[in-house]
């Protein structure tokens, strides 16, 4: 009987352990993972800039321009665009 209440303590203790291991991992990803951007800015006659960011392997994308007077933005979470504000 006793034998049987371990394995199942055991069972559940391995599968916290599983299950704190992918939110650990999970954690460290949003905290070393960088967000990489660039930005482009011409001005003279007219301003004119575009730039994009992106996050983990450009899981979530963001692309952005501004040309005269005129902001256009769009985001892409797994290639699916959530936003466009034109």
């Amino acid at each position: 009987m006793l034998s049987i209440i371990l394995l199942i303590l055991k069972i559940i203790g391995t599968i916290l352990l599983v299950l704190l291991s992918i939110l650990l991992i999970a954690l460290l990803a949003v905290l070393f993972v960088p967000i990489r951007y660039l930005v482009n800015v011409e001005h003279g006659a007219e301003f004119f800039m575009q730039g994009r960011a992106s996050w983990l392997f450009h899981l979530i994308h963001s692309r952005f321009s501004f040309n005269q007077g005129t902001l256009h933005i769009r985001v892409r979470v797994l290639g699916v665009l959530l936003y466009d504000n034109l």
